[in-house]
């Protein structure tokens, strides 16, 4: 299965670089995923990346109409949305794949059975809770099992969706999905999007939400109220995830 990774060239301009850089390494060395990082930006800026990651240059389609966002938003946005784009993607580049994986760049991939994701087959994509363990509603778009066919087949109502709804899309890609497609997700267990506020588990793919690695989050991030909390929900936890994180 193609696992899909997504970011632009302001990620490699500050610490979040590492992020990039260990989730595509445990990935090669705990999964069997053919490993891709859509990178808005020239592949000669990626240094250090392993090399069996394969790196595809692409901007969004939308990204004149991104540039309504300006200074952290447009850095941000011109990113996170980099993910709508892998259907038309694996179109233009001519994979055949059924389905695939996205997951963000601020997660770490550990060994075990993900065969799941292959009997899963969601009709357009599944994906995990985000705050709540239990609350499939409010989801979380950093881990996404897509179905290619389908959601190339919806690809002109996303890039209209964008252009038309782009200044009410808050959280930009994840708000989008939820308006198009809240009652169709198909459920993904937690194991592949976890939160180090969740507990210590036996997850296949940990996410860094909100509070990232202490490595790379920026000593002002800390004071941040959802930043701290996240983090204070389950310090040990935290904590634990991010030892396994720095020895990477």
């Amino acid at each position: 299965m193609k696992l899909f990774i997504a970011t632009n060239s302001e990620t490699v301009k500050t610490d979040s670089y590492l992020l990039l850089l260990k989730a595509c390494k445990s990935a090669i060395l705990n999964t069997s995923f053919d490993v891709y990082v859509i990178f808005d930006g020239s592949k000669d800026e990626l240094n250090g990346l392993p090399p069996e990651v394969n790196v595809i240059e692409h901007r969004h389609r939308c990204y004149d109409k991104l540039k309504q966002y300006t200074g952290e938003q447009l850095k941000i946005a011109t990113g996170a949305f980099l993910r709508t784009e892998i259907p038309y993607l694996c179109y233009k580049l001519g994979f055949t794949d059924e389905y695939v994986l996205y997951v963000d760049y601020d997660v770490m991939f550990f060994q075990g059975d993900y065969s799941y994701l292959d009997k899963l087959k969601p009709k357009y994509f599944a994906v995990a809770p985000e705050f709540d363990i239990n609350d499939y509603v409010n989801f979380n778009t950093g881990a996404m099992l897509m179905n290619v066919k389908t959601m190339l087949n919806e690809d002109s109502i996303v890039l209209n969706h964008i252009v038309n709804n782009l200044e009410n899309l808050e959280t930009y890609d994840q708000t989008l999905y939820k308006n198009l497609y809240a009652d169709k997700i198909t459920k993904l267990p937690p194991i592949y999007n976890w939160k180090p506020y969740w507990g210590k588990a036996n997850p296949l793919i940990v996410h860094f939400h909100g509070a990232k690695p202490k490595m790379v989050e920026p000593p002002e991030r800390y004071a941040l109220p959802i930043v701290k909390h996240l983090r204070e929900i389950n310090l040990n936890s935290y904590k634990y995830y991010n030892d396994i994180w720095e020895k990477i």
